[in-house]
């Protein structure tokens, strides 16, 4: 789902991965209509996943990820709901379970305000599981990182230590101003 530079950016990425995918486009004066959605569905039955930023920063529009997450579920139960929440994430109240989200990304800064350095991904274990052997990259390889952390409490790779202090300390933070 498309209504500004993030979600263009999402199907360029799908595109340079070789990922399928078919883009509804709005104006970037509108945002995303759940109805719509379950039209698209309707009329392609072989779309597994529907991606949708939660807040898309070059228009300051706020996406109704609860009604589109609520609409595509009643749809086909099946489907895979991303959320992109980089501008959203720590503003806006997010219900993963309500909204049938099942990975919610996002960045250590921008509304936590922690300092740049790594992102993150909030997912739903089971279909984090279904994504064992299935990464296009060795970097982005997210179930492959969870199994690592779960089993030796370590990176794969050389963590941004400093990123991550600075995140809980911002966590800490937002939690005490209300957030």
């Amino acid at each position: 789902l498309s209504n500004g530079a993030s979600g263009s950016r999402m199907a360029a990425m799908a595109k340079v991965l070789g990922i399928p995918a078919t883009v509804l486009q709005w104006d970037e004066r509108r945002t995303p209509q759940a109805a719509d959605v379950v039209k698209a569905l309707e009329a392609d039955p072989t779309i597994t996943t529907v991606g949708c930023i939660h807040h898309e920063t070059t228009s300051g529009a706020l996406n109704d990820v609860d009604a589109i997450g609520k609409a595509i579920h009643a749809h086909n139960p099946d489907l895979t709901y991303i959320v992109d929440s980089m501008s959203g994430f720590g503003a806006y109240p997010v219900d993963m379970e309500g909204s049938h989200i099942d990975y919610l990304v996002s960045s250590a800064n921008k509304n936590i305000e922690g300092v740049p350095g790594f992102s993150f991904a909030l997912c739903r274990r089971e279909h984090l599981r279904r994504c064992k052997g299935n990464a296009r990259s060795l970097a982005m390889d997210i179930y492959d990182q969870w199994e690592k952390l779960d089993a030796t409490r370590q990176f794969r790779f050389t963590p941004p230590t400093h990123a991550m202090v600075a995140f809980h300390q911002a966590l800490q933070e937002h939690a005490a101003e209300g957030g």
